[in-house]
C-alpha cells in the first residue's frame, strides 16, 4: 500500500462518506485532547508528585533522630 492510502485527508474521504463530518470532527477533537492530555498534563503531574516527595523527604530528613 502506498502512504497516500494512511494520509488524513484518504482517510477523511473515505469515513465521510459512511460517517457525518460533525461526528468526524467530534470525534478527531476527542482523539487530540486525549493526545494533548498525556503529552502535557500527565508528566506534569507526575513533576508534582516528585517535588511533594522531595520536599517530604527533606522534611524528614531535618528532624533529629
Amino acid at each position: 500500500m502506498t502512504s497516500e492510502t494512511y494520509s488524513l485527508a484518504y482517510m477523511t474521504a473515505v469515513f465521510g462518506l459512511f460517517v457525518p463530518y460533525p461526528v468526524l470532527k467530534t470525534c478527531l477533537v476527542v482523539v487530540g485532547a486525549i493526545g494533548l492530555w498525556f503529552l502535557v498534563a500527565v508528566p506534569a503531574r507526575r513533576r508534582i508528585k516528585a517535588r511533594r516527595f522531595e520536599g517530604d523527604l527533606k522534611r524528614l530528613l531535618r528532624q533529629p533522630l
